[in-house]
């Protein structure tokens, strides 16, 4: 799907392995040039980081590209249950969500108690906006975003990818590197049109988890 609708660098399939007896498999894959952005951002200079922020949005404008078969479902690429560690719940419902007020509603579900009134009304604001549904990475952290001579190269790990509301490629990019400012500004710069987005975000996740 990556490779019919975009020129986005990702992964090729080669071959699958299937292990019946550990319900389990191998995927093999092609090898895409190009080292974890994590550990070549602080040798960039501020222009390969300026143009690293514009080939960022480019690439996730062309997944966003893609044609959506499910919609409104919130689900995974190939329509069924969400694959993402940020929204498994301890019941084990992972979706497909009928829409996004579905999804938000799963979101609420997983959070304790938000105490302060002010953070309640920031999540509520979010939750009651209307969204596009793009195809989604949904893990596009320092570790899966490579980078060849100062440019950005491709994309890997694809397994949380799927179907989600237009801010959540943002948001899941900031997820685990809060304390990284470099990486979160870099981010910012590719997506400044959801703060509040990823201040809901924030807030959920303080709720429900350690990260």
């Amino acid at each position: 799907m990556v490779a019919e609708y975009t020129t986005l660098n990702a992964p090729r399939v080669v071959d699958f392995i299937e292990l019946p007896a550990k319900r389990e498999g191998w995927l093999l894959t092609n090898c895409i040039e190009g080292d974890i952005a994590g550990k070549c951002l602080q040798t960039m200079n501020a222009e390969q980081l300026h143009q690293f922020s514009i080939d960022f949005r480019n690439y996730v404008e062309q997944i966003r590209s893609i044609p959506n078969p499910y919609p409104p479902l919130i689900c995974s690429s190939l329509g069924g249950e969400c694959q993402d560690c940020r929204i498994d719940n301890e019941d084990g419902s992972t979706g497909p969500y009928d829409n996004i007020a579905d999804f938000n509603k799963h979101l609420m579900d997983m959070c304790g108690l938000i105490p302060n009134p002010a953070d309640r009304a920031v999540i509520a604001n979010v939750h009651s906006r209307s969204y596009r549904v793009f195809f989604t990475h949904a893990d596009l952290n320092p570790a899966n975003v490579l980078v060849h001579s100062g440019r950005l190269s491709g994309f890997v790990d694809w397994e949380f990818a799927g179907w989600y509301p237009e801010y959540w490629e943002f948001t899941k990019a900031c997820y685990i590197v809060r304390i990284w400012t470099l990486w979160l500004e870099m981010m910012k710069g590719a997506f400044p049109e959801y703060p509040d987005e990823l201040k809901a975000e924030q807030i959920l996740r303080d709720h429900t988890c350690p990260f």
